[in-house]
């Protein structure tokens, strides 16, 4: 198999760079050793540097209609009985706010909140409707053979157990 880049692991930041390669018309392989997208509770708030560069892939709007925006967090104390036989939020101990100001760059106001799992979700839809990505999962790098002017990884599908050698003239980890 020959690949002009190779990219090593489907988590957001393989996506986001498969992405964009794949916007400037750059053909992408992605290899991912697990079966499938992650779906673990990871990060969920995205600032104003990630916020420019998820802007620039045209994500934004996506990422608001499933997320939200806020200006700020703060931390409590545990829930308390509301005297109605429920609870309610503790007293707040700290705050902690946001620069209120809007960025120019992508109109968001504070931080824009979305589950790492949703964002990855959006990235691989996104890459797919590119048509320059091919994603592969079940298939994990065992090593990296360096020349001149490419790279051999080899990788391991492991449905199959079957191992494959991917020339690439780039290769990213």
């Amino acid at each position: 198999m020959e690949s002009k880049v190779l990219v090593i692991g489907a988590g957001p930041v393989g996506l986001m760079v498969a992405l964009r390669l794949a916007q400037a018309g750059i053909k992408v392989d992605v290899i991912e050793k697990e079966a499938s997208l992650s779906e673990e509770p990871r990060a969920v708030a995205y600032y104003a540097g990630a916020l420019t560069s998820l802007q620039r892939a045209g994500l934004i709007e996506d990422m608001l209609k499933e997320g939200f925006e806020t200006t700020g967090l703060c931390w409590r104390k545990p829930l308390v009985d509301d005297g109605k036989g429920g609870k309610k939020f503790g007293g707040i101990i700290a705050r902690l706010p946001v620069p209120s100001e809007t960025n120019e760059a992508h109109g968001i106001v504070g931080t824009l909140n979305l589950p790492q799992s949703k964002l990855l979700k959006l990235l691989f839809r996104k890459v797919n409707e590119t048509g320059f990505v091919s994603i592969h999962f079940n298939t994990a790098l065992t090593s990296i053979e360096q020349h001149a002017d490419h790279v051999v990884a080899t990788v391991v599908k492991s449905d199959t157990n079957t191992t494959i050698p991917i020339k690439a003239s780039f290769l990213l980890a």
